[in-house]
């Protein structure tokens, strides 16, 4: 009898498995004949069609299928009227357009240009230029903001922007234009 309870829990773990697409760290469930048990439920969940990572549902295998942003292609930062030693920039907005929330990482920066004037340039809190060069505190896995999925609109936008100084520009007599490749990374929050 022993044999045949835990043949039976295996084949609805293993069906559950198979049907959720899910790891075999997926939460079970144990049935037990000799607590009265004989039978089991267990949910099934489906995709048929194309996925569509704007509306609630199942979660599809490869998880990044849930990122769904709107962010802009380029960003500015400049010297402030009045003080050209002090960086500012505008907001920039990055909105998630998915049912589930993401997670804004910076990842890195590349492909710095001309920006050994700058004493530091950082994206909100986080510092990505330090003395002209990548910050050796950029760890690659900091996260900028985590954005709400679709549901909560107000929720799911964040900005960024940049602040900095570049004290080298006081001794400038012609505009420098430094620049770089910000690397920003999307991670779906699978709750």
């Amino acid at each position: 009898m022993k044999k045949h309870v835990r043949l039976a829990t295996s084949i609805i773990a293993l069906t559950a498995l198979l049907a959720t697409g899910a790891s075999a760290s997926a939460a079970t469930q144990t049935i037990d004949g000799r607590e009265g048990e004989d039978s089991a439920v267990v949910p099934v969940n489906g995709i048929i069609g194309e996925f569509d990572n704007t509306t609630p549902g199942p979660d599809p295998e490869d998880t990044s299928k849930w990122i769904n942003v709107t962010l802009p292609t380029t960003a500015l930062f400049y010297s402030e009227d009045g003080n050209v030693s002090n960086l500012v920039a505008p907001n920039y907005t990055i909105t998630n357009n998915s049912a589930r929330k993401v997670d804004v990482i910076v990842e890195d920066v590349e492909n710095l240009q001309a920006t050994s004037v700058i004493d530091s340039l950082s994206i909100n809190t986080i510092e990505l230029i330090d003395s002209g060069v990548k910050s050796t505190s950029l760890t690659g896995t900091d996260s900028l903001f985590e954005l709400d999925d679709n549901s909560n609109a107000a929720a799911a936008s964040d900005s960024f922007t940049f602040t900095g100084s570049a004290s080298g520009a006081l001794t400038l007599s012609d505009e420098v234009n430094p620049s770089f490749d910000l690397i920003l990374k999307f991670i779906p929050i699978i709750s």
